[in-house]
């Protein structure tokens, strides 16, 4: 019985320290840019993957200005942000659900897409 809580305790803080890395994430991925890929995701022509690969702690931001548009292509996001700044991601011009969309690759814990209708500013 004591290692079952004791497991439980070391899995209860692993999850927690997960959801603080994520959150931590989110907010820290408003104030930095490691590269803006405006030229070559707002208008897909072929698939990209983005960010440098699995725990490698090296947590990339990718900025994309006036939206994202899929077109049939796949956008694999490893352990990278990208934000969509000032429109929406779509696929051939409606509007998808980035969280659950096929085309749409999540890997590591940290990726994740963003999007903002509006500009960020300092």
């Amino acid at each position: 019985m004591k290692d079952n809580i004791k497991d439980n305790k070391w899995l209860i803080a692993y999850i927690v320290f997960n959801i603080i890395c994520v959150i931590y994430s989110y907010l820290y991925a408003q104030y930095q840019n490691d590269w803006d890929a405006t030229e070559i995701l707002f208008d897909m022509d072929k698939s990209w993957s983005v960010g440098n690969g699995c725990l490698e702690s090296n947590h990339k931001v990718v900025n994309v200005y006036n939206g994202l548009e899929l077109n049939g292509n796949t956008l694999e996001v490893m352990d990278s942000t990208i934000q969509v700044i000032g429109g929406n991601v779509t696929n051939f011009g409606i509007d998808i659900d980035i969280l659950n969309h096929p085309l749409i690759i999540y890997r590591c814990v940290n990726s994740v897409i963003l999007e903002f209708g509006i500009t960020l500013s300092d």
